[in-house]
């Protein structure tokens, strides 16, 4: 049995990116992406997969997509952030203390999603 209908949207490669993939046949990559895109030999779930996210000191995340078909341009930031959000326990009542930034800040933190995690490359301005 896989796990796939247990994880969300998105999951961090846990134990490590090989054990999560295990099950999983490799159908394309993207080297301009750093990700790969993969099917689970049991359910037929799609997962759009990082490569190198060790690189900076991360671990990879797993993205479940319904769509296969457009996986080069699909948005996997909401499923990040909603992910980065339920690892901090959500966000607070206060506004990110950024200079002209209006978003919440994460729970028990003075900074919101995009300052906080500067890493991604969100596609806003902030």
């Amino acid at each position: 049995m896989c796990k796939c209908r247990i994880l969300e949207e998105c999951e961090e490669t846990l134990p490590n990116r090989g054990e999560f993939v295990k099950g999983f046949k490799k159908l394309d990559s993207s080297s301009r992406l750093w990700a790969e895109l993969f099917q689970c030999e049991t359910c037929g779930q799609h997962w759009i997969v990082e490569v190198g996210g060790e690189m900076d000191r991360r671990t990879d995340k797993a993205f479940k997509i319904t769509e296969p078909k457009n996986w080069l341009s699909y948005d996997t930031m909401p499923a990040l952030a909603g992910w980065l959000i339920k690892k901090h326990g959500g966000l607070s009542e206060k506004q990110c203390i950024f200079s002209g930034c209006n978003e919440k800040a994460l729970k028990n933190m003075a900074v919101c999603i995009y300052h906080g995690h500067s890493e991604y490359n969100w596609g806003k301005t902030i």
